[in-house]
């Protein structure tokens, strides 16, 4: 069975529960692009840092068995 499509304006939905659901839809969705957007920049930034390697060498302070304080270069 074939419907044909609707001709003239579209009116919008005024159903409570489907502006809820449209807008958790469209809220859900926003979050998941800005979340894959900020992976996609952190694998870019570990590429980046993996092929130019890291200019800084990376400091640790510790404390030896008489209170003296150590700092390790890695």
């Amino acid at each position: 069975m074939f419907i044909p499509p609707q001709q003239g304006p579209v009116k919008p939905p005024s159903d409570p529960l489907v502006l809820y659901s449209q807008s958790l839809r469209d809220y859900t969705l926003r979050l998941w692009m800005e979340s894959r957007k900020q992976a996609e920049e952190r694998v870019r930034a570990r590429a980046h840092k993996k092929r130019h390697g890291s200019t800084k060498a990376a400091a640790t302070p510790s404390q030896t068995a008489d209170g003296q304080r150590e700092l390790h270069v890695e």
